[in-house]
């Protein structure tokens, strides 16, 4: 399934085409791959031209930390530590991605503001049957990753 969107930015249209890139590589069929959760990881969210540091929870919701203060999108510091920015589509201006949530998968599209848009009409995914390779669509709030794990 490819989408087409019609976008405005800035008084300039753009069409952007976000399409499901997933292929079995036999790189892939080599090995196995195992999800291992960290809700330890540091992230940030952005929200309304500002970043806020947190962490994901199990369910893939975001908490912030309040001992951290919120800073502008893109403003760097060496008061930060080091964190993973979240919602932000790896292509721009969107990205085809999956939201977790409390362990389903909602397919729609992560917008470079940050907001994700469901598909409508997509089918929910329990997270369990989702095959994960290196070209899978990213599931962008996970709270953890996928490694390797030999036969």
């Amino acid at each position: 399934m490819v989408i087409v969107i019609l976008m405005s930015i800035n008084s300039v249209f753009q069409i952007v085409t976000v399409g499901k890139n997933q292929t079995n590589r036999a790189d892939d069929k080599a090995f196995k791959w195992q999800y291992v959760e960290n809700v330890k990881t540091l992230v940030s969210v952005q929200r309304n031209g500002m970043e806020y540091l947190g962490y994901l929870d199990a369910a893939g919701n975001f908490t912030p930390d309040m001992s951290k203060r919120p800073f502008r999108v893109g403003s760097w510091t060496r008061s930060v530590p080091s964190y993973k920015l979240v919602n932000y589509p790896n292509t721009r201006p969107v990205e085809c991605v999956y939201e977790f949530r409390a362990g389903m998968l909602i397919r729609g599209l992560l917008m470079e503001c940050g907001n994700f848009v469901p598909e409508e009409d997509s089918k929910i995914v329990a997270f369990k049957d989702y095959q994960f390779n290196k070209d899978a669509i990213r599931i962008y709030n996970l709270p953890g990753r996928f490694v390797k794990v030999d036969d």
